[in-house]
């Protein structure tokens, strides 16, 4: 089995050492390495040719600067192996990832998603935040998955912790939303429901790492409005896929939607409240709270709160 890690870089020099060491150090040696310059400005790409130099695992393409999905859209298109594993240039992986996904796939089977746990560090590997949730390594399909993640309040809607079968990927022509944030909510759960097969494994595999320029921790209040937006955005595209699938069981939907709801409402509540009073049409007109769920006292009396403060 072969696989494709896809690393994206835009103005990453002063990590690309510590990640491309991380992913060949693997105790698993059948992989390739497809990386993307997505338009950097500093000395990232002389730095990434002289590692493909001396590496032939290592391939670098080079494109204008479009932002992360379309990088790792481009890289999906130009990767061989049977799996792919999308991994972030300021982060991490475990030295054993693909040995542990190889040995998974030889228990179950090959499938559409392997899942692994991940940890939150900073920059010395210190622990930030411990997603210890414990996780049966087991296989399940892709709708029972959602329900146990979900249930269990697993975070599983973050690209980096999945390997992805290629053929699932292409013959779905599942892509990242390009300019947009909150690409992987946008995607990640839809493939997660509408998968065939999912491995768990109860291993921690990715180590995802906290710094002041990562794109997805920056919290500048003028861009929380374009987020929410983006959220809304992602929100009508998931809605859509799930409610047109005639396969899927009318509670795993309702299930689905109180999800993607939830995820809304969490954006909505951190805006203030004059533009809360602006955009709550956008959550009334799409009935947000009354696709929560109300089947526990906990999910009622939230339902109950939202629809008060709506």
């Amino acid at each position: 089995m072969k696989y494709s890690f896809i690393v994206p870089v835009y103005n990453g020099e002063i990590y690309i050492e510590r990640c491309l060491s991380s992913l060949l150090n693997q105790t698993y040696d059948n992989f390739e390495i497809i990386i993307i310059n997505d338009g950097s400005t500093d000395k990232s790409l002389s730095k990434l040719k002289s590692y493909a130099k001396k590496n032939k695992q290592i391939r670098v393409f080079s494109t204008v600067n479009k932002g992360v999905s379309s990088a790792r859209n481009y890289g999906i298109k130009k990767s061989t192996g049977d799996y792919i594993v999308f991994v972030d240039i300021d982060d991490l992986v475990n030295k054993d990832m693909l040995f542990f996904i190889q040995k998974a796939i030889e228990i179950n089977g090959q499938a559409d998603l392997i899942k692994y746990k991940y940890l939150s560090v900073d920059e010395f590997k210190n622990i930030k935040e411990e997603h210890n949730v414990e996780l049966e390594s087991e296989l399940l399909n892709g709708p029972n998955a959602f329900v146990k993640l979900v249930e269990k309040k697993i975070p599983f809607d973050m690209n980096c912790i999945y390997a992805f079968k290629s053929i699932y990927f292409r013959d779905n022509q599942f892509e990242f939303e390009t300019g947009r944030y909150h690409e992987d909510f946008g995607l990640i759960p839809f493939m997660v429901f509408n998968a065939k097969d999912i491995i768990l494994i109860n291993k921690i595999l990715y180590y995802y790492i906290q710094t002041d320029n990562s794109i997805t921790r920056n919290d500048e209040y003028d861009k929380k409005i374009i987020k929410f937006n983006d959220i809304l955005f992602h929100f009508d595209s998931n809605y859509q896929r799930v409610k047109a699938d005639s396969t899927a069981s009318i509670k795993n939907k309702k299930l689905f939607f109180s999800y993607i709801a939830n995820a809304v409402i969490l954006r909505y509540k951190e805006l203030k409240k004059e533009d809360r009073l602006v955009l709550k049409n956008e959550l009334i007109k799409r009935n947000i709270v009354d696709l929560l769920l109300s089947d526990t006292l906990g999910r009622k009396l939230k339902k109950i709160m939202y629809k008060k403060m709506l």
